[in-house]
């Protein structure tokens, strides 16, 4: 697969999400996302990966009562639609989770891996709903780029100082479910920021009860001059 970086043109306001993991998304802080981005004023929407589950195709023990994979992308689908009526544009760079497709297939079916019908973007209707996929790169406005976060390991204490150290530069990135910020400034004082945001799916998995995630999303404005302005929020 050929992987390439897109770039978004400055002067725009972006709401930036991550981590929905459809069917097991939290309706309530979609929405107030959502709703974070409309009084905004943002005029576009980026999901940092994670958007569908793929329980049922992961290597990890399947829940019984589970969702199937034409419901899990069912319900996706019906999200994408609430996005894309709410935002004039839509991006989407994808995570660790769905990545499980494509290695379920490698593994298990190798023979259909060339069929442009199982590609992700096929199955979620991207096209259909004007959405710009960007599989294996990197998304850039201004000073500011946008990756799921798993693509550069990040882990642990301290995890936006860490985002910084892999990219040396402003990024922002989600995947750990933690929200996070770091900032700096180079030898010429202009200033650097990277961010990590919370996530959007449920508070208490069944997978793991007891954890110290947060709701989370952002806002990004990123005005012509290229010097991207964050506002991070807790849901």
């Amino acid at each position: 697969m050929h992987k390439k970086d897109l770039r978004i043109t400055a002067g725009t306001t972006l709401l930036v999400v991550s981590d929905l993991h459809i069917p097991y998304q939290s309706t309530a802080a979609i929405n107030k996302a959502i709703t974070i981005g409309k009084k905004a004023n943002c005029q576009g929407v980026i999901i940092l990966g994670d958007l569908v589950d793929f329980h049922k195709v992961s290597k990890y023990r399947h829940d019984a009562d589970a969702y199937d994979l034409k419901e899990e992308l069912k319900q996706a689908r019906y999200w994408l639609r609430v996005l894309r009526n709410q935002f004039s544009n839509m991006w989407f760079v994808p995570g660790n989770h769905e990545d499980r497709l494509a290695s379920y297939i490698a593994d298990n079916a190798p023979s259909l891996g060339v069929l442009e019908e199982l590609a992700l973007d096929k199955l979620l209707r991207l096209e259909e709903y004007q959405c710009r996929y960007v599989p294996g790169g990197y998304i850039h406005c201004g000073d500011m780029t946008f990756l799921h976060g798993h693509e550069v390991r990040i882990s642990g204490m301290d995890p936006a100082r860490k985002l910084f150290g892999k990219m040396k530069k402003s990024a922002i990135c989600g995947h750990l479910h933690r929200p996070d910020s770091y900032f700096t400034r180079d030898g010429a004082g202009n200033l650097l920021q990277c961010h990590v945001l919370g996530h959007l799916g449920k508070s208490s998995p069944a997978y793991m009860p007891r954890n110290d995630w947060q709701h989370g999303c952002a806002v990004v404005t990123v005005p012509k001059s290229g010097k991207s302005k964050v506002q991070t929020y807790i849901l």
